[in-house]
């Protein structure tokens, strides 16, 4: 779980360990996204072998939506007696359904829950990459991106994942020789990515969220770093692609 930085705020966010193999090639695939008006990653998923729509990659969502209009397309199944039939999300209770398969451009990442749930916020995203239609499908959360220790880069919007493990077959040390710093990352209990950072001399806890459209932080902090010669909120927004939240603000009250 470690993130690399590199120059010119190129980023590789990893979600999963490093491993070492002489068979890379054939042990991972590679999913080239799209960079959507909203700054957010776009990727290709089919649900249960269906056609494919366009997922939103978010590292700060627990857990995963599919679309109420899909959901009816496809009508998943809800889940087995015992487990969990709904999940809160901002106080409103949604159905949870089954995706037996889940397939990211040859890497198979299901079978798993996600949530009905509405995505207006996704209504208004536009994209320039694509001749055709623009068709959005769900959130695709870490519930399913670290079952394949997911490498995400924002320099190429091509997301990464091991076709066998969780473990990418990738050396640390390949990628400080191409420029890039080492810096570890957590996963909460919670399922968030989180890195240490430092303003004004102190040292906070960031959720790294590639969901989030801007950066925000506690009004504590920023109270606490006004009589600075530079606005934090300045600072943050020359790193367009490096969102994070100080404390989260949890978005999912439970996991499916």
């Amino acid at each position: 779980m470690r993130l690399l930085l590199a120059g010119c705020f190129a980023i590789v966010i990893c979600l999963g360990s490093f491993g070492e193999s002489a068979d890379a090639q054939q042990n991972f695939s590679a999913t080239q996204a799209i960079l959507s008006s909203g700054l957010h990653l776009f990727a290709p998923v089919s649900i249960n072998g269906t056609k494919r729509t366009w997922w939103l990659v978010d590292t700060g969502a627990p857990g995963s939506l599919i679309a109420p209009s899909l959901q009816k397309k496809l009508s998943l199944p809800t889940p087995p007696p015992l487990a969990r039939s709904e999940v809160k999300i901002s106080g409103k209770n949604y159905p949870v359904v089954l995706a037996q398969s889940v397939d990211f451009n040859g890497a198979q990442i299901g079978p798993g829950y996600m949530a009905v749930a509405p995505l207006d916020v996704m209504a208004k995203e536009r994209t320039n990459a694509l001749s055709g239609g623009f068709e959005k499908g769900g959130l695709i959360g870490m519930n399913f991106l670290l079952k394949r220790g997911a490498l995400i880069n924002y320099k190429t919007y091509q997301i990464f994942l091991s076709l066998r493990s969780s473990a990418l077959p990738l050396s640390r040390g390949g990628y400080e020789k191409m420029g890039y710093a080492y810096v570890p990352l957590r996963i909460t209990p919670r399922g968030y990515v989180e890195v240490e950072g430092t303003i004004g001399g102190s040292t906070y806890s960031f959720l790294l969220d590639t969901g989030a459209f801007v950066s925000q932080l506690e009004p504590k902090i920023r109270e606490r770093n006004k009589s600075g010669s530079e606005r934090l909120s300045d600072r943050f927004r020359r790193i367009p692609h490096l969102r994070s939240w100080i404390s989260a603000r949890v978005r999912w009250d439970s996991r499916p």
